[in-house]
C-alpha cells in the first residue's frame, strides 16, 4: 500500500483457479505469491507448471539501463530471389504456380482450369447417385418405404419407454445432484455464507485488508523528501488515477504495471514521484505516469 501525492491507495488480487484457462499476461495469486502466465493456460494447469507459469518476482528487470545497441542486424542469409505472384494473364493462377506445372504465363488457363472442375464435379455427383449407402445416404424412396414399414405398436413402445426413462433420469437428478455437478439452491446459499465468513474471519489470507486497518496504515504512510521513508507495499495496491500495482520488499523500489505489463522504478527521495519506464528506458513524472495508456 503506497499513499503518492495524496493518492489513496487500495489492495486487490486475482486468486489462481486451476480449473479454469487463462491467457498470456495474466497475473493471479496463489498462497500470497504473484505469478504471471508465458503463454495461453489451459484449464486443469497446476501453477507448478513452469512451461505456463513463472513468479512474478523473476521477472523483475536489473538496474535501468538507457544505453541502445549501435550496431545494426546482419542481412547474411537474406533471399534474392521472390516468387513472382504477378497474374500477367489474369486467368487467376500466380505466374510462379504456372512456371511451376509447365504452363506459359502469358496464356490463360482458365478455361482448361474451369473444364477439369466442372468434370470434376460432375463425375462426384455421379458417383454419388450411383452408390449412395457407400456415403452413408438414401434415397427419399428408400427412406418413405422404411417408414411405412415400421410398426405402430414400436413406435408407441419406444415413445413410453422415452417418456418412462425422462422420469427415471430427473428423478436421479433431483435426489443426488452432486453425482451431476449440480448442487441445490440451499447449498449455494451455505456454500455462499461459509466462503463470506471464511475471509471476514481471517482476510490476510485472502491478500485483502480490513478498512480500518487500511485507514490506519494510509495515515502512518506519507511520501517525504527523506528517501529512508518512502514507503512500499507488499503484495497488489491499487492507485485511482493509474490502475492496479504490485511491488514487495524484495523488489522494491521496483513497481509493476498490470494496465501496461511493464516495471517501473521508483526514484527515492524525490519531492514528486519519479519513475523509470522500462520498457521505454526513460525517466518519467508522476503527470506522465499517471497519462500513459
Amino acid at each position: 500500500m503506497i499513499s503518492l501525492v495524496g493518492v489513496t491507495v487500495l489492495y486487490g488480487y486475482t486468486p489462481f483457479d486451476e480449473s479454469i484457462s487463462y491467457t498470456e499476461n495474466e497475473i493471479v495469486v496463489l498462497d500470497g505469491i504473484s505469478y504471471i502466465s508465458i503463454q495461453n493456460v489451459p484449464a486443469g494447469t497446476p501453477i507448478t507448471s513452469s512451461s505456463y507459469w513463472i513468479p512474478l518476482l523473476n521477472t523483475v528487470p536489473s538496474e535501468p539501463s538507457t544505453t541502445a545497441p549501435d550496431t545494426e542486424p546482419s542481412e547474411t542469409g537474406l533471399p534474392n530471389d521472390f516468387p513472382d505472384d504477378n497474374d500477367t494473364d489474369l486467368d487467376g493462377i500466380p505466374n510462379s504456380v504456372e512456371i511451376e506445372i509447365g504452363s506459359d504465363p502469358n496464356v490463360s488457363d482458365s478455361i482448361i482450369f474451369n473444364y477439369a472442375l466442372q468434370l470434376g464435379i460432375s463425375r462426384g455427383v455421379e458417383l454419388v447417385r450411383n452408390d449412395p449407402v457407400s456415403y452413408d445416404l438414401m434415397t427419399f424412396s428408400a427412406y418413405e418405404l422404411a417408414l411405412s414399414e415400421a410398426n405402430i405398436s414400436t413406435e408407441l413402445a419406444l415413445a413410453n419407454a422415452m417418456n418412462d426413462g425422462i422420469e427415471e433420469g430427473v428423478n436421479r437428478v433431483l435426489e443426488e445432484p452432486n453425482a451431476y455437478s449440480l448442487f441445490s439452491m440451499s447449498e449455494l446459499a451455505q456454500a455462499t455464507s461459509q466462503g463470506i465468513q471464511s475471509v471476514l474471519a481471517n482476510p490476510d489470507s485472502y491478500d485483502l485488508i480490513r478498512k480500518i486497518d487500511h485507514e490506519e496504515i494510509v495515515e502512518g504512510f506519507q511520501i517525504s523528501g527523506d528517501s529512508l521513508n518512502n514507503p512500499y507495499t507488499n503484495g497488489w495496491f491499487f492507485v485511482p488515477d493509474r490502475g492496479w500495482l504490485w511491488t514487495t520488499t524484495a523488489v522494491f523500489p521496483w513497481i509493476y504495471d498490470h494496465r501496461s505489463r511493464n516495471w517501473f522504478y521508483f526514484q527515492k527521495g524525490q519531492s514528486m514521484p519519479v519513475f523509470f519506464d522500462n520498457n521505454l528506458q526513460q525517466w518519467i513524472d508522476w503527470s506522465e505516469f499517471t497519462a500513459l495508456p
